[in-house]
């Protein structure tokens, strides 16, 4: 996620839905960052998101959802801190107008990256681009490319969401 002040960086995990992770892992910077600093930052939020698939048992669904509660809190109170240090009125002002970069890992194909700008609506929700909209959209790199390159790979990319 970036805004004109800041860029952030935090993992999800995936169940049906994209959830927080419970790691609640959470790092930001003003945008003076250099490649391999996101390029690293994106590594390490990848390590810690996980994907649990929709045949996880409904027990440990209700482990994961104390886990989660947790990580949004943690999420939560980062937020808050970093519209404070940015100087932003509250946490959904230092969300707002911000670009935001969806990014899957198809680990059993290999280590790809599959980076999507994305589109934002009203009410603060985002969208990547449906097929035949998303050309120079969607970039592609693999997880073991130096963290340089997957850094301006993540640049690029947030510059073409909308």
């Amino acid at each position: 996620m970036q805004t004109e002040r800041y860029v952030a960086v935090y993992p999800h995990d995936v169940w049906s839905t994209a959830q927080p992770s419970e790691v609640g892992w959470f790092v930001h910077r003003p945008n003076d960052f250099d490649h391999a600093w996101l390029g690293l930052q994106l590594k390490e939020a990848l390590a810690a998101s996980s994907f649990r698939g929709l045949k996880a048992r409904n027990s440990e669904f209700e482990v994961y959802k104390r886990k989660i509660q947790e990580a949004k809190e943690k999420r939560e109170t980062a937020w808050s801190q970093l519209a404070q240090e940015y100087k932003y009125k509250d946490k959904d002002a230092a969300q707002r107008k911000a670009k935001l970069l969806i990014i899957y890992w198809y680990f059993d194909r290999g280590q790809l990256l599959d980076m999507r700008a994305t589109k934002r609506f009203r009410g603060g929700k985002y969208s990547a681009w449906p097929e035949g909209k998303n050309v120079g959209r969607v970039f592609q790199a693999d997880y073991d490319d130096p963290v340089e390159v997957l850094g301006e790979m993540v640049a690029v990319a947030l510059t073409r969401c909308e």
